[in-house]
């Protein structure tokens, strides 16, 4: 399977030392999660049908789906806690699904703006 590279520019007000400092400590580690994510999406995408999917959820919908996944990020069954491996798991299944909300939103508004400009 081949690679896709993602590069990200963040423009940060003021710049100071200081406040490159706190930009540098406020990434680490984002590649890293980036990438578990992207993979995640890939997989909803491909259980689920991608955008032809995602765009029937209306944003109640997102917010259900979201609801439900955050509910079940540290309980297993009853009082039992997952461990830290399977929390750190959830946690990316949980930002692929804001994601995807995202991306469908996204979707949704260019589609009325194109819709307001052919008007």
């Amino acid at each position: 399977m081949g690679a896709v590279t993602i590069n990200v520019a963040i423009e940060l007000e003021g710049g100071s030392a200081h406040d490159l400092a706190k930009a540098e400590r406020l990434v680490e580690g984002m590649p890293e999660i980036f990438q578990a994510m992207v993979a995640e999406r890939h997989a909803q995408d491909l259980q689920w049908g991608g955008a032809a999917h995602d765009d029937t959820h209306a944003p109640i919908d997102w917010e259900a789906l979201l609801d439900e996944h955050v509910g079940r990020l540290t309980r297993v069954e009853g009082t039992h806690f997952v461990s830290a491996p399977d929390y750190r798991r959830r946690l990316v299944k949980v930002g692929a699904l804001v994601v995807a909300a995202l991306q469908s939103h996204d979707r949704r508004q260019a589609a009325e703006q194109e819709g307001r400009a052919d008007a």
